[in-house]
């Protein structure tokens, strides 16, 4: 989940129409609007940057 459209790959991002209830276990829920890929990067050790594809 990411708070912002600009943060999905570009061409990746579809709207979800109805939007789907994502249910948390502390039994709160919110609404997805949108669907797409992100890419994460971290610093893991001295190991540099890693990066990992969320779709």
């Amino acid at each position: 989940m990411v708070p912002h459209r600009s943060w999905f790959e570009p061409g990746t991002y579809h709207v979800l129409h109805p939007p789907r209830t994502i249910s948390f276990g502390d039994e709160s829920s919110v609404n997805a609007i949108g669907i797409g890929t992100v890419i994460l990067q971290a610093t893991v050790g001295k190991k540099g940057l890693q990066y990992c594809t969320v779709k």
